[in-house]
């Protein structure tokens, strides 16, 4: 059995790091690239309604609900690249 550690997150931080999101919708269409089960998947940054993080987990949920190993702050710099 897999036991998680929910780690505490900062929700100020988390709506600062999804506010941008949305705000680079006006600017543009970019995607979200997240390496996920061994596999690329693309993220249209405007479908994402929310993300759960969990330890070093994130789950993007859009359209379908992605989970990729990463910090909040590597997600937080994925939306951050031009």
């Amino acid at each position: 059995a897999l036991h998680y550690l929910m780690k505490p997150v900062n929700a100020d931080k988390l709506s600062s790091v999804l506010d941008r999101a949305v705000e680079k919708l006006s600017i543009n269409e970019k995607v979200l690239n997240i390496e996920s089960g061994g596999e690329m998947v693309r993220v249209p940054i405007y479908r994402i309604r929310y993300a759960d993080v969990l330890g070093n987990y994130v789950t993007i949920h859009a359209l379908d609900s992605v989970t990729a190993k990463m910090t909040l702050s590597e997600l937080e710099k994925e939306l951050d690249e031009p």
